[in-house]
C-alpha cells in the first residue's frame, strides 16, 4: 500500500479522493455533496468512494469490510495520485445509530471527530505524501444541509493523544 503506479502519468492525476457515506440524502435536495465539496474546496475533480457510514468501518467495523475500503483507496491512490484525501462522515447516521444508539448531535459530532482522527492517522501512515482534509455533512429529515470543514478541529484531537500514540503521526493537511 502507498505507493503509486510506475506508469502514472499527469494526465492519470486527480487532486482528490472524497470518502463519503452512500446514504441517498448526500444527493437529494438542493445541494448534494459533490456541489457543497466543490464549493469548499474549489476544483470540480474527485475520485468518490461512498460506502455505508463512511469512516465507519474502518474505525468500528469488521476486518474484511476494512481492508476492502483500504484497497479500494490504495487503487485509486495507485492510479491517480491524489494531493488529497477528503473524509466526509455525516450526522444522523445509521451506520453509527447501529453502533452506538440514538444519540443528540453534539454526541455525534464528538463521536465523528473522533472516528475522523483515527482515520487520518490510519492514512497518513500508509500515505504519507497525501493531505488529509476532514468535513461533517450536516443532514437534516430528508437532504443534506451543510458541509462544514472539522480539520482543525481533527487535529487537535490527534495532538491531545498520548505521545506513544501520535508519535509517527504527520499532520500535514490538518491544519
Amino acid at each position: 500500500m502507498g505507493t503509486a503506479a510506475a506508469h502514472s502519468t499527469d494526465a492519470d492525476r486527480c487532486q482528490a479522493t472524497a470518502f463519503f457515506c452512500s446514504d441517498y440524502r448526500h444527493w437529494n435536495g438542493p445541494l448534494n455533496i459533490s456541489q457543497a465539496l466543490r464549493s469548499l474546496v474549489g476544483h470540480a475533480g474527485f475520485d468518490k468512494i461512498a460506502k455505508p457510514g463512511a469512516i465507519h468501518a474502518l474505525v468500528h467495523g469488521e476486518e474484511h469490510h476494512r481492508r476492502a475500503i483500504l484497497d479500494d483507496l490504495s487503487d485509486l491512490v495507485s492510479l491517480h495520485q491524489p494531493e488529497w484525501i477528503y473524509l466526509i462522515p455525516h450526522t444522523d447516521c445509521g451506520k453509527y445509530r447501529l453502533s452506538f444508539g440514538q444519540r443528540d448531535e453534539a454526541e455525534q459530532r464528538q463521536q465523528l471527530i473522533q472516528d475522523l482522527a483515527t482515520v487520518t492517522t490510519l492514512i497518513l501512515r500508509y500515505y504519507p505524501l497525501v493531505r488529509v482534509r476532514s468535513f461533517i455533512a450536516v443532514m437534516k429529515p430528508d437532504t443534506l444541509s451543510d458541509l462544514e470543514e472539522v480539520t482543525s478541529l481533527v487535529a487537535a484531537h490527534i495532538a491531545s493523544l498520548p505521545s506513544s500514540m501520535n508519535d509517527d503521526q504527520d499532520h500535514r493537511g490538518t491544519d
